[in-house]
């Protein structure tokens, strides 16, 4: 079976690059404030603060690790936005190639 070149896969995969990264940061996002309110419930209790709710413990972790999250989840899908635009740049190049191939054949 000969494999033949599809720029229409490449475009695809690059589309799912996006979603990716797009989800990439809503996921570390969430998964950071999960962990900040865990933590925060956790130190509230073990402080015996957590009837009174004078120490909002737990909004506190919850933004502060929601923050971390948030920039983790940036930087990651910084990678794959970086990881797609090489794939672009790449179809963009054999695009502007094959052009000039064939105007020089001509």
């Amino acid at each position: 079976m000969a494999v033949r070149y599809d720029s229409t896969i490449i475009h695809a995969g690059v589309e799912r690059l996006y979603a990716r990264a797009n989800t990439r940061i809503a996921m570390y996002t969430l998964l950071g404030m999960g962990t900040g309110l865990s933590i925060g419930y956790v130190i509230a209790g073990l402080l015996g603060e957590a009837a009174t709710g004078r120490m909002p413990y737990e909004a506190l972790c919850t933004l502060l690790l929601g923050g971390i999250g948030f920039s983790i989840g940036r930087a990651r899908a910084f990678a794959l936005r970086l990881q797609a635009q090489t794939a672009l740049c790449q179809l963009k190049i054999e695009e502007n190639t094959r052009a000039a191939a064939v105007v020089s054949t001509s």
